[in-house]
């Protein structure tokens, strides 16, 4: 019986040593915890910072020269990479400089980032978030070239370029527009002041 018992407790211990300290365990490799922004609609003031789930420098002082850093950014950012704690890392933009509007951006951090441990990020990991899209600030009824041809203005709340309004235009039928768009500023005349009599 109590043979039984020893040859059970070795059994065990050896299959429990045996499982353990083969592989790296998840917990421990570097990995991507949150990344903001995220999803559609941000704005352009939005900063891009990327949390870790581990310290990756030993001080608020980059080791990794900007160069240095593996992220790309699609369109490219003029970032300058600071780390605002040992695991969160914020791309500083020039002033005046902002994300530009309605735009995907695709962010890809490169598995050549290291820890000061040796860990390094297993994967490339790829991150997309969209900028804020142009919206209707007010239309309005300008005139009629003929009965069932309309001349709209409409004013939105960003810069937008003619082409991209070509396939998007409908009226409220859900028929897409065949007429003509045009753009159009508006300038405010300067008015002069009249002679006094």
């Amino acid at each position: 019986m109590r043979k039984r018992l020893v040859v059970a407790v070795l059994l065990i211990l050896c299959c429990y040593t045996g499982t353990h300290g083969t592989d790296e365990p998840e917990d421990i490799l570097l990995q991507i915890l949150d990344f903001y922004p995220t999803g559609t609609d941000v704005p352009v003031d939005e900063p891009i910072e990327i949390d870790f789930n581990q310290d990756v420098v030993s001080s608020l002082t980059s080791r990794f020269n900007d160069d240095e850093i593996p992220i790309d950014i699609k369109p490219t950012l003029p970032c300058s990479w600071d780390w605002v704690r040992e695991d969160r890392l914020r791309c500083s933009l020039p002033e005046a400089t902002t994300l530009v509007p309605s735009t995907r951006y695709v962010i890809t951090i490169n598995s050549g980032l290291v820890t000061p441990n040796g860990l390094t990020l297993k994967d490339d990991y790829v991150h997309v978030f969209d900028t804020v899209v142009p919206t209707i600030k007010r239309a309005r009824l300008h005139s009629w070239i003929s009965r069932d041809k309309p001349i709209v203005d409409v004013s939105f709340d960003q810069n937008i370029e003619l082409n991209s309004l070509k396939d998007r235009v409908r009226s409220r039928s859900g028929r897409r527009s065949t007429n003509k768009l045009h753009k159009h500023s508006i300038q405010r005349m300067a008015t002069r002041p009249r002679p006094i009599l």
